[in-house]
């Protein structure tokens, strides 16, 4: 099998042909309920992480990679949901722990990584239901191609 490669390489024979290959990433930004995560720990600590996270959820973006790489076939669906979290400490796990901000706050002291997870919550407040939970709202962006 061959080692993956971004973008897309042709020269990948790991899908024999007649398969599908399928992707799913995040959507655009400003779908991205959470988004402003980002920019929170990035006024603390330099990070690239934004960039890369939404770049292959922008309109066509990944669907082009797909074509890159001599997949036919190739179609794009986006589909919005709405992301739950049962209390404020999943959502923070699942933020800071979990998510694609967890090797950046590895290196907030704790004084920092407590008000950054402030500052989060308040770019979320909106999303908080009556009884304690989260709905963020989120994209997602599913291609798939034959080889």
């Amino acid at each position: 099998m061959c080692p993956i490669r971004w973008p897309l390489s042709s020269r990948c024979a790991a899908v024999r042909p007649g398969g599908r290959v399928v992707a799913t990433v995040w959507g655009q930004r400003k779908h991205c309920g959470w988004a402003e995560l980002f920019p929170i720990v990035d006024a603390r600590i330099a990070s690239e992480v934004c960039p890369m996270f939404f770049g292959p959820g922008t309109a066509g973006s990944l669907a082009r990679d797909f074509e890159t790489a001599d997949l036919k076939d190739v179609r794009e669906h986006r589909q919005q949901e709405k992301l739950e979290f049962r209390d404020e400490k999943t959502l923070l796990t699942a933020m800071f722990i979990g998510g694609a901000v967890a090797l950046a706050v590895k290196r907030f002291t704790p004084q920092v990584l407590a008000e950054v997870q402030r500052e989060f919550l308040a770019s979320v407040q909106e999303y908080r239901a009556g009884d304690g939970r989260y709905l963020i709202p989120g994209e997602f962006v599913t291609v798939s191609g034959k080889r």
